[in-house]
Formats: structure tokens, C-alpha cells, sequence
């Protein structure tokens, strides 16, 4: 072998992993986006971005009985479920 070509695999050699890891990180860039998970449990802020209204008029449409009806989590916590908002939404609960 040739002092060029025993260069030429040195160089070969040294760049191949900087030009592996390159190639990673630019796909990495180029994959399409992961979907965020859907929290279970919804908090009235959540609630109320989903209708476009405001977080008081969540909790007086959940007295009301006009949404489905929130689950306590805590003594003073409670949460929507999103089955429950997304079941009610598709019958038209929001319209």
C-alpha cells in the first residue's frame, strides 16, 4: 500500500465517526415531530382552552351540570377526565 492510500484510510478512518454522528443528529432534526401525550386527567385550565372559555365559567358549567361532572383527586384538588370531555365533546356538548 501507497504512503497516499494508507493516508486516505487514516483520514477515512478518523472522519467516518464525526460523520456518523452528523448524520444522526440530522435525522434526528428531519423526523417528524412525536405527538405529545394526552394527560388523563385535566386540570380547569386545561378545560377551558379545549371550549375557549374561561376557567370560572368551567367550574359553573361543571355546577350546572353542563359538563361532565369532575373526579376529586385530593381533598382539594379536582380533575377532568379526558375521555369524559372528549365523549362529551364529539356528542356536540360544546355547541
Amino acid at each position: 500500500m501507497s504512503l497516499e492510500e494508507r493516508l486516505a484510510e487514516l483520514v477515512r478512518d478518523a472522519v467516518r465517526p464525526m460523520l456518523n454522528d452528523l448524520e444522526q443528529r440530522l435525522a434526528e432534526r428531519l423526523a417528524p415531530p412525536k405527538p405529545e401525550p394526552r394527560p388523563e386527567l385535566l386540570t380547569a385550565s386545561e378545560v377551558a382552552r379545549l371550549l375557549r372559555v374561561d376557567r370560572r365559567t368551567v367550574r359553573r358549567m361543571a355546577v350546572a351540570g353542563e359538563i361532565p361532572a369532575p373526579v376529586a383527586v385530593s381533598a382539594k384538588r379536582s380533575r377532568w377526565r379526558r375521555t369524559d370531555i372528549d365523549a362529551w365533546l364529539a356528542e356536540g356538548g360544546a355547541s
